[in-house]
């Protein structure tokens, strides 16, 4: 894993894919139409605290930039004018070569989370993410398709069996279906393509 680095937000949206081929536009549109409450209260979170919390952008094997984690952050400092963003760059692998961002779960030989990166009260990494064995939710959707990865989010969140429940589970649940008959009609229209 490379470092942190200072990205210019105009960068980041000129530069890095959202995941699936949709543009920065149509990923806030979305984002502010399913998660209005989250999008406010982070817009105000960033607002009067800055980004604490890198963003993280892998680059593909094939040299693409491609978001792993913080379209939300991305999308609000882009409405509040921030100039910078801090951006962890990861270099993604093949699934048999896994990068260290897996290692440090749990089930991959690692320990438990740090505090700076752990379950808390922290709106960038809600412990509703995280697991008691150090594994973390991006730990498996950075794998998957921008759908894919929202879908298992919302089932992740409203089906915990250890109480970290957030919100509606049923709401969450249907989100859930929402992505991923999305998912379904993305993966029938490059069939169709083919």
């Amino acid at each position: 894993m490379s470092g942190i680095e200072l990205w210019t937000v105009k960068h980041i949206i000129n530069n890095v894919e959202t995941g699936d081929g949709w543009s920065w536009s149509d990923e806030a549109a979305r984002l502010w139409e399913l998660e209005p409450e989250r999008m406010k209260a982070l817009k105000a979170d960033l607002r009067e605290h800055g980004i604490r919390a890198p963003i993280e952008v892998a680059r593909t094997v094939d040299g693409r930039l491609r978001m792993w984690d913080g379209h939300h952050r991305v999308i609000v400092a882009a409405e509040l004018r921030l100039p910078t963003i801090p951006v962890h760059l990861n270099q993604e692998k093949n699934m048999d070569g896994l990068p260290e961002f897996y290692r440090r779960a749990s089930m991959f030989g690692g320990g438990q989370l740090p505090p700076e990166t752990g379950a808390g009260a922290d709106p960038i990494n809600p412990n509703y993410y995280c697991f008691p064995n150090g594994a973390e939710a991006i730990d498996i959707t950075q794998w998957l398709s921008a759908c894919g990865s929202q879908a298992a989010q919302y089932v992740i969140r409203a089906t915990r069996i250890d109480g970290k429940v957030k919100g509606d589970p049923i709401e969450d649940l249907t989100k859930a279906i929402w992505f991923l008959e999305r998912e379904v009609s993305r993966l029938k229209s490059l069939e169709a393509a083919a």
